[in-house]
């Protein structure tokens, strides 16, 4: 029975590195006569490179943990509160409404991101 034997994972390239390595293709660049006259290689080769810095340079957004299902559990609680409490003839008090405010920018959120998921 054949194994299967897999290649060491490297550690992920320095900034310096990935600087390093634009400065040189950069530098390949400056031989071509125009822009437009550059290899299609060459070009694919400095747009990877500075995706690869700017997904080092771009701030990570904090990990929502909370699912779909989560929030839509959240919404029923909320609204069952806001009733209870309009049900009493009374004002819903300051903590229910921000609450609600809180919960509609999480949701908010969350579909800006599974948007986002579904472009990329």
């Amino acid at each position: 029975m054949a194994s299967l034997t897999l290649a060491p994972t490297s550690a992920p390239e320095s900034m310096s590195g990935i600087g390093r390595r634009l400065s040189e293709l950069l530098t390949e660049a400056e031989t071509m006569p125009a822009v437009d006259q550059m290899p299609e290689n060459l070009r694919c080769r400095i747009a990877d490179v500075l995706e690869a810095l700017r997904s080092r340079l771009t701030p990570r957004a904090e990990l929502d943990h909370q699912s779909l299902f989560d929030l839509d559990e959240r919404l029923i609680e909320l609204m069952d509160r806001l009733e209870d409490t309009i049900a009493e003839g009374g004002e819903p008090p300051p903590e229910l409404q921000q609450e609600i405010s809180d919960y509609l920018e999480a949701i908010r959120t969350k579909v800006d991101r599974i948007a986002g998921y579904w472009r990329w």
